[in-house]
């Protein structure tokens, strides 16, 4: 049966949906559980709301028709996380607006910074770390752009984001909430991804980027061992989905960013993303005697998994419990974090499948109570899966328009659970 895909049409148009390019601002993610005997939500302030959309697809998508674009919508929503694409309906698609460079320097510095501190100031209230804090959630996870901490003038960014990340923190204390800091953009793109900022070639390894990138590390590590900070900010990642091309300079970078943690903070848990990367591998370099209290983190979507379509329902959910056994093998070895995760399935996405009918678009109040109950399947194999190692993080904790990568509405819909007893499949 299907799970919730696109029929019928949009209020959106075609125009309109190549403008959902979400920026680098300030969105949440939660995770469930550091340990098994201590449980760590985690809420995360997405620096990049925008995923990997490659020109080849862009190109491809061009020349769709009005129904193949419906068959698309999801793999749309799974790409862009659908989490605020209001911000980006103002622009057309001449403009070639796709991240928050384009963003910044289309807009110009004084409409640009009118607008994301409106964003800045409303996506994410107090309010909301308190009611995330309600459900026992106790981790904020806040990525952030190389910008919040310095840039050259040449650079369109708007740097106040720093603010709201201080901000964002001093609430996450005031709730007892902890924090995980995540560099998720860094001078010249570490993945050519628009949430790195700036979408285009890989250009990290090049000049004085990773010395920018390490000065980074060093200001966000002094200013987060503070002693305001340092109980609050427990966990720093140093740089979100590296790709292979440039894995040799994120190895030696990872270890002049490990030496520069540890000479103000011996306590802080220092994450290495190995999403794109081989784990074997990844792995092999973590075991480096040199490293203490580090973790391999790994980001997991079944929504880019095009052979999960052809599956059965039990099969989808046996072949998530698979990680279990995964994780908790290697994780022995290493720590293992799944740093970010969602419900999306391939279902009404571009993987071929000759059964994929796209009955439905991503409005929940269309779903059937099967799918609703296999989606809290979904979400309790997840957890328990991704348990296996230290932690997870789920994205996002809301969103405008994907149902299925919004954390409080699986909450409040009920198939997002909070607690083991609410869990209805286990993989253990």
């Amino acid at each position: 049966y299907d799970r919730g895909s696109v029929t019928e049409s949009s209020s959106m148009t075609t125009d309109q949906w190549l403008k959902q390019m979400v920026l680098m601002g300030i969105g949440i993610c939660m995770a469930l559980r550091l340990h098994r005997s201590a449980r760590i939500h985690d809420i995360e302030f997405l620096s990049s709301v925008l995923s990997t959309i490659v020109v080849q697809w862009l190109k491809a998508a061009a020349q769709w028709s009005s129904n193949q674009w419906l068959k698309h919508m999801m793999q749309i929503y799974v790409r862009l996380y659908g989490i605020k694409p209001s911000l980006f309906e103002q622009f057309k698609p001449q403009d070639q607006v796709v991240d928050e460079y384009t963003f910044t320097k289309f807009l110009g510095r004084d409409e640009a910074k009118r607008q994301l501190h409106d964003h800045w100031s409303s996506w994410v209230t107090e309010q909301d770390i308190k009611k995330l804090a309600s459900f026992g959630l106790n981790h904020l996870r806040i990525p952030v752009g190389y910008w919040a901490f310095e840039k050259k003038s040449t650079e369109p960014f708007i740097m106040d984001s720093f603010n709201y990340l201080l901000k964002a923190v001093r609430w996450a204390k005031k709730y007892g909430m902890r924090v995980i800091v995540d560099l998720h953009g860094a001078p010249g793109s570490q993945n050519g991804y628009h949430h790195s900022g700036k979408h285009g070639p890989i250009e990290w390894q090049t000049g004085d980027n990773i010395h920018r990138t390490l000065n980074v590390i060093k200001n966000m590590t002094e200013t987060f061992s503070r002693p305001e900070f340092r109980n609050t900010v427990t966990i720093i990642g140093v740089l979100n989905e590296p790709k292979p091309l440039v894995k040799n300079q994120f190895n030696e970078y990872f270890k002049d960013a490990y030496k520069i943690i540890r000479e103000k903070n011996s306590d802080i848990l220092i994450l290495y993303d190995a999403t794109f990367l081989q784990v074997d591998d990844s792995i092999k370099f973590l075991k480096l005697s040199e490293f203490k209290k580090v973790a391999l983190d790994i980001n997991n979507y079944y929504a880019f998994t095009c052979n999960f379509v052809t599956m059965s329902i039990n099969e989808q959910l046996v072949n998530v419990c698979s990680n279990y056994y995964n994780i908790s093998s290697t994780s022995q070895d290493v720590l293992r974090f799944v740093g970010e995760w969602s419900l999306s399935t391939t279902h009404g996405s571009s993987c071929k499948y000759s059964s994929n009918t796209c009955q439905f678009k991503d409005d929940y109040r269309n779903w059937t109570s099967e799918h609703k109950i296999f989606l809290k399947q979904y979400a309790s194999a997840q957890m328990d899966a991704y348990e296996a190692g230290i932690g997870w993080t789920f994205w996002n904790f809301k969103t405008e328009c994907s149902t299925l990568w919004n954390f409080m509405l699986g909450v409040e819909q009920g198939w997002m659970p909070l607690t083991y007893k609410q869990r209805t499949y286990d993989c253990s």
